[in-house]
């Protein structure tokens, strides 16, 4: 987010769907089964307006863009 504002280069979220499902469950093996990856691509973000005083704005907005797009499995826990 640092680089993005003080470059003003646009971010291009990429969203991930279904990876958790593939990792072995004891280490870094990945197991080949039937569940998909899906990898979803956004529009860009301009960033040329952000500041270091919207800095923080920014960031939450790009986190809830990401939550909004990925499957229900895939979302945080809530906090209690």
């Amino acid at each position: 987010m640092h680089l993005a504002m003080q470059t003003k280069v646009p971010v291009v979220p990429v969203i991930v769907n279904g990876a958790h499902k593939i990792w072995g469950k004891t280490g870094y093996r990945i197991e080949c089964n039937a569940d998909p990856i899906r990898i979803t691509l956004l529009d860009p973000i301009d960033t040329r307006k952000w500041t270091p005083k919207t800095l923080g704005a920014e960031t939450e907005k790009l986190h809830e863009l990401f939550i909004s797009h990925l499957d229900e499995d895939s979302k945080p826990l809530k906090k209690a």
